[in-house]
């Protein structure tokens, strides 16, 4: 009995956009899920990398607003001590 490859080009083609849209729709309820547009490079490099910018430049005031702080609670305890 010959052997007989059984081939569905139709089905295959349907196969892979199931998938895709699969895939695409986890990345989307990923970015639901964190409330963010952006979660990593593949949703965008340029974006991503913007956004990381600004993550460190919003950090780096956070620093700068407890040093104030605390160069302000320095100054009245020396302030206290003369």
């Amino acid at each position: 009995m010959p052997m007989t490859v059984i081939n569905n080009p139709a089905a295959m083609m349907t196969l892979g956009e199931l998938n895709k849209n699969i895939s695409r729709a986890g990345k989307d309820l990923r970015k639901i899920a964190s409330g963010q547009k952006i979660n990593g490079a593949g949703d965008g490099a340029s974006e991503y990398s913007i956004s990381e910018k600004m993550r460190v430049r919003l950090r780096a005031l956070g620093q700068d607003s407890e040093n104030v702080q605390k160069g302000a609670s320095l100054l009245h305890l020396a302030e206290g001590g003369i």
